[in-house]
């Protein structure tokens, strides 16, 4: 198993067992992850899942992205995402095709 994936797992485990706050954390910034590609990739498994709802994930965990440069920079992509507008566009095409 890849390190990354090892850590988000031990993460996962800590909040399943009563863990930290911290862990609970990482476990919404994952999801958040999840919620943004779905929306890029114009997924038909989305649901109600937006650039908005995963900029709102993202600033309710602000001292949790505060601990790591790279989960910053992942929230001002997503910023930059939305303020493109580009995905409003395209959110009501099908699902892209897999390459």
């Amino acid at each position: 198993m890849a390190p990354v994936y090892q850590e988000q797992l031990n993460q996962l485990l800590q909040a399943l067992q009563g863990g930290e706050a911290e862990a609970l954390d990482g476990i919404y910034f994952l999801i958040g992850g999840r919620m943004l590609a779905l929306v890029l990739r114009q997924s038909k498994y989305r649901g109600s899942a937006s650039l908005e709802n995963v900029l709102a994930r993202l600033n309710g965990l602000e001292s949790y992205l505060a601990q790591d440069e790279y989960k910053q920079e992942f929230k001002q992509i997503v910023s930059l995402a939305e303020e493109s507008g580009l995905y409003d566009v395209l959110s009501d095409q099908e699902d892209m095709p897999v390459a």
